[in-house]
């Protein structure tokens, strides 16, 4: 009679990770860790069930962000998991991998940790929780962030302390209004820009949603021609003229536009005088560039 061999585990797996004393980040399970986090699982069948079972999964709709746990979690177990036939899941039964992956931590909603990781791994794991747990608000001129929202304070304290190593600014922690949650956001377009270069999102969705919320915001650089003759014309449609004061004044909330312009202007002999900072009716900080009338040698046909 032959004799059928059946393994469960990994232990015939070549150069499977889980026999090492300790677990050693790459970016794959960082990447893995930050999804099981936020909407993944790593359990096992109660003590007093005698059916036995080790589950490690990831709970989520979004294809793309399965397939990435699914790639990643073969390139470093050297075994594939399964998405659901309704693609709501990738998952994996495994003893080894089990009580590898909690060897050193828990996953639990109000238990789990983000590791001591280089920012080279870190911003991995960010990403795959923002993935999960994150999304953007876009509301053109109005309301624009990135906020991710946890039932773990310490938790969310942890990752806000994370993104901030990226130079990212972070909103104090809140509570939501009738729910046991926190979150926080990331405002503003300069932190906003920061956040997509460097953590930003794999979902389609969402990364779709970060670049119409950056490309919302309104400019206020200004393209400053070289030539004299267009200098003037674009002074003529952004300057303020007071005939009887023999001046033009140009106001921006940007200071460096008028440290270009005048900049500009001296090449042609122009004197200009850069003033401010001034604050507006509306609270707004503004810089101002006033130069004569008579060094454009413009006539009151302006």
């Amino acid at each position: 009679m032959a004799v059928i061999t059946i393994y469960f585990g990994l232990g015939h797996i070549k150069n499977c990770r889980c026999n090492i004393k300790r677990i050693k980040f790459d970016k794959n399970l960082a990447t893995i860790h930050g999804y099981l986090c936020s909407d993944g699982y790593v359990i096992k069948n109660p003590p007093e069930q005698k059916q036995k079972y080790y589950h490690i999964g990831l709970r989520n709709t979004n294809e793309v962000l399965l397939k990435d746990f699914q790639t990643r979690f073969n390139q470093y177990f050297k075994i594939e998991p399964h998405i659901t036939k309704n693609v709501d899941r990738c998952r994996i039964g495994s003893k080894e991998i089990y009580y590898f992956l909690t060897r050193e931590y828990s996953y639990y909603c109000h238990e789990w940790k983000l590791p001591k990781l280089p920012k080279t791994k870190l911003k991995f794991w960010l990403r795959a929780f923002f993935d999960a747990e994150g999304w953007v608000e876009c509301q053109e001129a109005k309301s624009r962030s990135v906020r991710v929202e946890c039932a773990h304070f310490q938790g969310l304290e942890s990752v806000k302390r994370a993104v901030e190593k990226f130079s990212i600014k972070v909103s104090t922690i809140k509570k939501k209004k009738d729910k046991n949650s926190w979150y926080i956001n990331i405002c503003g377009l300069d932190d906003i820009k920061k956040f997509r270069k460097e953590i930003g999102f794999l979902h389609p969705r969402k990364a779709y949603k970060l670049d119409r919320a950056i490309n919302s915001y309104k400019n206020y650089y200004w393209e400053i021609p070289d030539k004299i003759e267009d200098l003037i014309n674009f002074i003529k449609v952004k300057g303020k003229i007071r005939y009887a004061r023999n001046e033009i004044r140009l106001n921006t909330i940007k200071k460096t536009n008028l440290k270009i312009l005048k900049d500009k202007l001296s090449r042609y002999n122009i004197k200009s005088k850069l003033g401010g900072p001034w604050k507006s009716g509306t609270g707004s900080i503004y810089y101002c560039l006033t130069l004569k009338i008579s060094e454009l040698k413009l006539s009151k046909t302006l």
